[in-house]
């Protein structure tokens, strides 16, 4: 079976069979989504990368129980902060001394959930913005922005003129920032 012949729906019911081409059809969706989200609220990487693939894990061992895909996003996200909210228990309940414990402790934990589902969000409509742009004008982009790289590394990089990298880095911004106001729209109300 190969998922590149098959309809997102035959993939779903693909998974709900236990067949792979279905898992990995939805891992390679959203994994990175989940990946992000989780890394904005631990802030390591090995802990989002943990917390990520027990969510998928979750997933595979419910994939008989899960009878609607139309939330499958909101699945993962709910599994994905509640395997992290479980990991922040852990790590307060190992946690012996009382100052570390009121550090670590914030009172609400629906709050920075929250606040990290939106900036995820986000954050994943600008990496689709980025391949959305032009080739070089994209590479650009991520060279600044992603690998901070300054405009004379680029240039020496890329065998590119100074200003030629000003330019397209100018162009991609711009390009950004028109295909980004509709997705912060749309994400915010929607």
């Amino acid at each position: 079976m190969d998922a590149k012949n098959f309809r997102q729906d035959e993939l779903l019911a693909a998974f709900s069979q236990g067949m792979l081409e279905g898992f990995n059809f939805l891992y390679n969706k959203f994994s990175e989504s989940v990946y992000f989200f989780i890394y904005n609220l631990a802030g390591d990487k090995e802990t989002a990368e943990d917390i990520t693939a027990d969510t998928f894990v979750k997933l595979w061992q419910k994939k008989d129980s899960i009878k609607d895909y139309t939330n499958i996003k909101t699945y993962l996200f709910t599994t994905a902060r509640n395997c992290f909210i479980d990991y922040h228990r852990r790590a307060i309940k190992s946690i012996k001394n009382k100052e570390n414990y009121s550090y670590y402790h914030t009172g609400d934990e629906e709050l920075p959930v929250l606040h990290s589902l939106i900036i995820t969000e986000f954050m994943h409509e600008i990496f689709v913005a980025m391949d959305k742009l032009p080739p070089q004008c994209s590479k650009i982009i991520k060279m600044t922005f992603i690998d901070g790289m300054d405009n004379h590394e680029i240039a020496a990089e890329l065998n590119l003129s100074v200003n030629t990298i000003r330019g397209q880095k100018q162009r991609g911004i711009n390009l950004l920032r028109k295909i980004i106001r509709f997705s912060v729209f749309f994400i915010l109300f929607f």
